[in-house]
């Protein structure tokens, strides 16, 4: 099926911003330029009140920390109020999903501390991380991973103001870690750093019997940055029934894009493109996940139409299990020369289909005929129309009721071996 595994990295060419990896991207990160390119700011002024200085005694490190007293909070609950209060750190030069970790020094007489990612210019919050806090110095950390690039476009903040106390902060440090997920990478929020921005889980709960899966974005063991996408199946029949659908993406045409990603499960899952246009089938691969993290790659090719959505990739992993998804990246290689390109899903010559008298007449020769099957026929889109299931030797030919026949539609065939066979067929 061509699907390459990489252990180690990906077999892409990442583009690098120039940033030097350990190099520290905070300026002032130890305060002994006392508040030089930080600043304190308090959102309602009467409402809370808070004052910072740089002692020059009673650092953790070097000469000079900085120390914020919050003196007035109004509001009970921490999670609502904690932002009204920041110490905004100096601006730094971000590059598209490379991955970061923050490193502090601190201590408090409250005990809750969050970091908070806000956007440059409108300030729109992005993501935080919450940390509890003790009377004596203690190193925290965390990562993440940027989805813009620029000076001054995406903003850290310790936000402080959850309670009344003192706040303490030196030897501030903001490393680059790494690009696993290469800059030039067309789709957004594909570390999951957002969580399930830009992406969507579809599950075909109409189907008969219903297909049923939740994602959730766990912070911790991630193998780059700090959250990845966990998806758990509990119920389906089919792959096409449960789909991580990746976030959309201006394609061009017929261009050749490298979907690479981490990922580990418990069984197959089929990476699946489609027309954006009208949702047919392109290419369709069939990797077999390992319990570990790995890294996979796939070469996709586009149709002759161009634009946002005009290609769609998504993950078809309707299997009860779990998958757990990471580092996705869609980067375009060499302009594709041929022309328009057809489904390439595995066709059998024994499975035909033809238009019938309110339905369609599904033909199975030869030895796929004899013993029990399952038949369904799916939409482009992935979506269960009919389904039959069939216990006893068959003449060969099925016959599917179905109230239109006129569209794309892809036919699955199971036979007792577990086999799958898929047709595409236009009516």
């Amino acid at each position: 099926m061509n699907i390459v595994r990489i252990i180690a990295v990906a077999a892409i060419s990442f583009a690098f911003s120039g940033q030097v990896f350990g190099q520290n991207l905070i300026t002032n990160g130890g305060f002994e330029s006392a508040g030089s390119g930080w600043n304190l700011y308090i959102t309602d002024t009467v409402a809370f009140k808070a004052a910072v200085t740089y002692p020059t005694t009673g650092a953790a490190e070097g000469t000079t920390y900085a120390h914020v007293n919050v003196t007035k909070v109004t509001g009970a609950n921490p999670d609502s109020i904690n932002w009204m209060v920041q110490l905004q750190f100096p601006q730094w030069i971000a590059t598209k999903n490379a991955n970061y970790q923050l490193s502090f020094k601190a201590k408090s007489s409250a005990t809750a501390l969050k970091v908070g990612e806000s956007r440059g210019g409108s300030y729109a919050y992005v993501n935080g991380f919450v940390f509890t806090l003790t009377a004596t110095w203690q190193t925290y950390s965390c990562m993440f991973t940027s989805d813009t690039s620029g000076a001054g476009k995406l903003l850290l903040n310790f936000y402080v103001g959850a309670a009344v106390g003192t706040y303490d902060f030196d030897s501030v440090t903001l490393v680059q870690t790494g690009t696993t997920i290469p800059t030039n990478s067309l789709i957004s929020n594909g570390g999951f750093e957002l969580e399930g921005a830009g992406w969507y889980l579809y599950v075909q709960s109409d189907a008969n019997p219903p297909a049923a899966a939740t994602v959730s974005y766990p912070s911790t063991g991630a193998p780059e940055g700090s959250k990845y996408a966990s998806v758990n199946v509990t119920a389906a029949t089919d792959a096409s029934q449960v789909q991580l659908q990746l976030p959309l993406f201006t394609a061009e045409a017929n261009a050749k894009y490298i979907l690479t990603y981490k990922a580990r499960g418990t069984g197959i899952i089929e990476l699946v493109s489609q027309s954006g246009s009208d949702y047919s089938p392109i290419e369709s691969f069939s990797p077999d996940l390992t319990p570990d993290w790995a890294t996979y790659s796939q070469t996709f090719t586009s149709t002759t139409t161009a634009g946002s959505g005009a290609l769609r990739i998504n993950f078809w992993i309707g299997t009860p299990g779990s998958y757990d998804f990471d580092s996705v990246s869609v980067v375009k290689t060499t302009t594709s020369i041929r022309a328009a390109v057809t489904a390439s899903f595995p066709i059998v010559e024994k499975l035909t289909a033809r238009k019938s008298a309110n339905g369609m007449m599904v033909t199975v020769a030869g030895p796929r005929s004899q013993g029990g099957f399952w038949l369904g026929v799916f939409s482009p889109e992935g979506r269960m129309i009919k389904s039959v299931s069939v216990s006893r030797e068959s003449a060969g030919a099925i016959f599917v009721p179905m109230n239109t026949t006129r569209g794309t539609y892809i036919i699955r065939f199971k036979d007792t071996s577990g086999d799958i066979v898929k047709k595409v067929c236009w009516m």
